[in-house]
């Protein structure tokens, strides 16, 4: 019977994480892990946020790296978001020093790729956390749940009256 490889999923910014986030998924890949990365798992034509979505469902563990992009993006932030409402596990890496982070990260253990230590060390360190299962951040049960809080859209209103 054919062992099932984990599935990673690898949530950076192209803008300033597209280089670690490649060399993350090659080195992942080379020690046997499903590392996904959008720019090779998204075809010409796909809905790219329906195919992220499925990723994500489909993911044991995201990585989120942590660059001033990353921070500033709705995307990266909704990719940190959605598998820690769904119970999954979310590893987040610095990328680049300085970079701020994001709240629901803010006071979660990281691993520093930012080049202050060396990438083998710093690689070695993610690959126990990804075997042991260690350094994962939670998201508390009654933050799972996402509330509504739009207004309804104006055509319900005009039929209230």
């Amino acid at each position: 019977m054919t062992q099932q490889r984990e599935s990673i999923f690898i949530s950076y910014a192209r803008k300033d994480g597209a280089h670690l986030a490649q060399r993350l998924q090659r080195d992942l890949s080379e020690v046997g892990f499903d590392a996904w990365l959008d720019t090779q798992h998204i075809a010409g034509g796909a809905t790219w946020t329906t195919e992220i979505e499925r990723a994500l469902d489909t993911s044991h563990v995201v990585l989120a790296l942590m660059t001033p992009g990353s921070y500033l993006s709705e995307i990266c932030r909704a990719e940190q978001l959605r598998p820690l409402r769904k119970g999954k596990r979310v590893i987040p890496l610095l990328a680049q020093s300085g970079s701020d982070i994001p709240l629901h990260l803010e006071t979660k253990n990281y691993r520093d790729f930012t080049g202050a230590q060396p990438y083998a060390a710093q690689f070695k360190l993610l690959l126990e956390d990804l075997r042991l299962g260690r350094n994962a951040v939670a998201l508390r049960p009654e933050f799972r749940i996402t509330y509504v809080t739009a207004p309804p859209p104006a055509m319900q209103l005009r039929g209230a009256a």
